[in-house]
């Protein structure tokens, strides 16, 4: 019987954080005879994803291994598959590339141990990374058919998704199809035949893969979703709030080698290349000394992941309330000193006998009061809210007249 073995790569993109991720290029390479070594080239960016499929027949006892020039690590995001017509093995490797290559070299090996009739590999490359699995799933007809689709297929947990097929056969077929809004990127229907194949998604559920094949067969093969690396959004300390006094604002984001970039003018910051702050978007590097009124917005961005959501947090400074003091003045009329511990104060005041006049006179030396009443006041500190009002109660007491004599009254003398 001959083989057809089919791989499915999901890749998703957290919905609403990120343009869907695009097929750039791609490549492919086959054997049909030792050594079971094959090389691929394409043109990779720093940041992108690289997939590459690999499937070989009667494999089971056999290891598989992928290699570029970079040096980058490619990891088995899913399979092996064993499951197959014919004791098949299929593998699924991804990796995110860490440096710009015009000629990047992808090397696909085989052990010798098990391998039969031929081997086959194909890369696709897209343009972010990815690097949270989320499910898999596998194909197991044995029959011939011309329609092939998985059986357990994944359902995806996010809404934008960018969904990869490569699909393989030990023989030839006279045609390959790309079906159910698939978009057909490169085939090869000689032996061994196969297409790759990749779709957006734009919704939540279960999507199957699914090809045509000019010619009846049997297939295997391998479905995977792998989450987006999307950097975690920033958090401040401390949090957004009212403040009595001038504040230093840390902000940390938890993804491990990711920058901030931040912005108090009101305008979001921006990293339109990921791990490089936009011209007018600050690199965080110490804690942000908010000495006024504002809102602080910030970004966590990094090569090859997904830019975070912009985060903010609006730190409104308050200025504290005056106190009052009095202090004798000439004669028995007092002052009224008026201080806070806000800095730079200014102050804001009326006198009445009720205690409800609104603050309006410019505070600039102690107020000389001659009559009992309130003293009302706020303090002000530009570019702070003003304080609550205080009101001082004063009592101006009678002056004391000292009289001096004597009266007699009833044979006595009292002096007053």
């Amino acid at each position: 019987m001959r083989l057809l073995t089919r791989l499915l790569l999901a890749l998703a993109l957290l919905a609403g954080c990120a343009a869907a991720q695009t097929y750039q290029t791609g490549g492919k390479c086959s054997k049909t005879s030792t050594p079971w070594t094959c090389t691929i080239t394409v043109n990779v960016t720093a940041g992108q994803n690289v997939v590459v499929g690999v499937g070989t027949l009667n494999g089971t006892g056999t290891t598989s291994s992928v290699t570029d020039t970079n040096g980058d690590t490619f990891s088995v995001c899913a399979g092996p598959n064993t499951s197959g017509v014919a004791n098949s093995k299929t593998w699924l490797y991804c990796a995110v590339m860490g440096t710009t290559n015009a000629s990047e070299v992808l090397t696909v090996s085989l052990a010798n141990s098990g391998v039969d009739n031929n081997m086959t590999a194909a890369a696709a490359v897209y343009s972010g990374g990815y690097t949270l699995k989320d499910q898999e799933a596998v194909s197991n007809v044995t029959s011939s058919q011309t329609a092939w689709t998985t059986q357990n297929t994944p359902t995806t947990t996010i809404a934008s998704e960018l969904m990869v097929g490569f699909f393989f056969t030990s023989n030839s077929t006279t045609s390959f199809t790309a079906t159910n809004s698939f978009t057909s990127r490169q085939s090869q229907t000689s032996l061994p035949a196969f297409i790759i194949e990749d779709k957006n998604l734009s919704s939540t559920g279960a999507y199957p893969a699914t090809v045509t094949s000019g010619t009846s067969r049997a297939y295997s093969g391998l479905a995977v979703t792998l989450m987006a690396a999307v950097v975690a959004d920033p958090t401040f300390s401390p949090v957004a709030g009212s403040y009595g006094s001038a504040q230093t604002v840390a902000i940390s984001t938890i993804t491990s080698g990711a920058v901030i970039c931040y912005r108090t003018d009101g305008v979001p910051p921006g990293a339109s290349t990921p791990g490089v702050c936009d011209p007018g978007s600050t690199l965080y590097s110490v804690p942000v000394n908010v000495s006024v009124s504002e809102t602080v917005k910030a970004i966590g961005t990094k090569t090859a992941y997904t830019n975070s959501a912009v985060a903010s947090a609006t730190y409104t400074l308050t200025a504290a309330a005056p106190s009052c003091s009095v202090y004798p003045y000439s004669g028995h009329y007092p002052q009224i000193v008026l201080a806070s511990t806000s800095p730079s104060p200014t102050f804001l005041y009326c006198v009445d006998t009720i205690n409800t006049c609104t603050p309006s006179s410019s505070y600039s030396v102690p107020v000389q009061v001659n009559a009992t009443g309130y003293i009302r006041a706020l303090t002000q500190v530009s570019g702070w809210t003003d304080s609550t009002v205080t009101s001082c109660q004063y009592t101006i007491a009678p002056p004391i007249t000292l009289i001096t004599g004597k009266t007699t009254l009833g044979g006595k003398t009292r002096i007053q």
